[in-house]
């Protein structure tokens, strides 16, 4: 019997241990301000600051950069002459895993935009292959 009961227990135990963390309300604010300053650094062209706040936002609340994917495509869709979208739609795409995806979707955009400069300095400064070399992306990647 105490050994069916130790079985229990550390059953109970290992699975307590495999559910995802549950986000608090403080960190989803904390990770949309995150991610609000990291836009405005994309703004400026600041990408490595960019990087930084956008996997500190990813760090509180991953979940959230899955609905990002789709706010960035539709402005986007919304405005094809601002490509700031798609620059962080390529940061959230790194973050998810998906390096060979950001690229595409750069290479895709810059073709069909080839004097923009946002592009090109992202490009110029390998923002997708410095993130992907990032050891602290494998510990906030969902």
């Amino acid at each position: 019997m105490t050994a069916r009961l130790a079985w229990v227990l550390a059953a109970a135990l290992a699975l307590t241990g495999c559910r995802e963390r549950e986000i608090t309300s403080t960190e989803r604010t904390q990770a949309a301000a995150d991610v609000s300053e990291a836009d405005f650094a994309v703004t400026i062209k600041e990408y490595e600051r960019a990087e930084g706040l956008y996997a500190a936002a990813a760090k509180l609340a991953p979940d959230a950069y899955k609905s990002a994917l789709k706010a960035y495509r539709q402005a986007f869709k919304h405005d094809p002459s601002d490509t700031t979208p798609v620059l962080r739609e390529a940061y959230v795409l790194t973050i998810l895993g998906k390096g060979d995806e950001a690229r595409s979707l750069i290479t895709d955009t810059r073709a069909k935009f080839p004097n923009d400069r946002s592009l090109q300095a992202f490009i110029d400064q390998k923002g997708i292959e410095r993130m992907e070399q990032d050891p602290a992306l494998k510990e906030i990647a969902p």
